[in-house]
């Protein structure tokens, strides 16, 4: 479950904020990557509430790699690196007013935190999946036990006109 607010610099929520998330399942694949995958595979449009709220039910993605048969791939071979970017899922927020703010957030833990092939990591985007023992919990949202929760509070920047 991803639990998500959004707020403007001064904390104060924003509602019918439009937060639009995709992420790779837990093979490291995009719904485009795929075939075994239905069309717009963990993908999603939500809207925020009037105290700016949102959530959402997903999986914990995984790891991958950037395709490296191309001159991205030569430049991580001559650099010694890895193609790897670290488990994340994305995200782009939208509202009338404010400026749109697209990111991610990463997985705590993850092997490739400190050696991302697209440097794209800040401490501020890594979260912790927090595990959830909950058998109340997980049947009324149709999981199995354990399952992972993740709370975080998205700031928009008003426009400057």
């Amino acid at each position: 479950m991803i639990y998500g607010q959004v707020t403007d610099a001064n904390g104060r929520s924003i509602e019918n904020v439009l937060v639009d998330v995709w992420q790779s399942n837990d093979s490291g694949f995009y719904d485009v990557q795929d075939d075994n995958q239905p069309e717009k595979n963990l993908r999603g449009i939500f809207k925020t509430d009037t105290r700016g709220q949102f959530w959402f039910k997903t999986i914990k993605p995984a790891p991958y790699p950037v395709p490296t048969d191309g001159p991205v791939g030569e430049i991580l071979r001559v650099m010694g690196r890895h193609p790897m970017r670290p488990s994340h899922i994305h995200f782009m927020i939208t509202g009338a007013g404010y400026e749109q703010l697209i990111t991610h957030l990463f997985v705590k833990d993850d092997p490739y935190l400190n050696s991302d092939a697209v440097f794209g990591i800040k401490d501020s985007l890594i979260v912790d999946f927090i595990p959830n023992y909950s058998n109340e919990k997980a049947n009324a949202l149709g999981f199995r036990v354990p399952f992972y929760e993740i709370t975080y509070n998205f700031k928009l920047k008003r426009k400057i006109s």
